[in-house]
């Protein structure tokens, strides 16, 4: 039963890697608008340049209200949720974006994904 445990704990861990190179690698996203990146937490008190750029704004401020604990499961899930809402209305982007909107959306996902997981595995509020 260990064994198993600790082997799921591996492929879990595995798991989280990939996708996180993955991500990286997909897209050139470093930053989008002016909140979203990884690590990036942007302009703080400025307007959100669209709708996916405003759920990156409050997952920031969420992550902040949680001692800056990147893995919450709270603030994780609220992302995703917001960006499933951003995606469903088709919202456009903001003007002078290069980005495929759509696809910067399925990489932040996909990171916080794995985030959900780790967080999981660490037994995160």
């Amino acid at each position: 039963m260990k064994f198993e445990t600790e082997q799921a704990g591996m492929q879990q861990e595995l798991r989280v890697r990939a996708l996180r190179r993955f991500a990286l690698h997909k897209s050139d996203l470093k930053r989008y608008g002016k909140y979203c990146g990884i690590m990036y937490s942007g302009c703080p008190g400025e307007k959100p340049c669209d709708g996916l750029d405003a759920c990156c704004m409050y997952h920031d401020a969420c992550v902040q209200a949680m001692n800056n604990d990147y893995l919450s499961q709270k603030c994780s899930q609220n992302l995703l949720d917001c960006i499933a809402r951003f995606k469903e209305h088709n919202t456009p982007s903001f003007k002078g974006n290069k980005c495929m909107v759509q696809e910067v959306a399925d990489v932040i996902t996909l990171v916080i994904e794995a985030a959900l997981l780790a967080g999981r595995a660490l037994h995160k509020p």
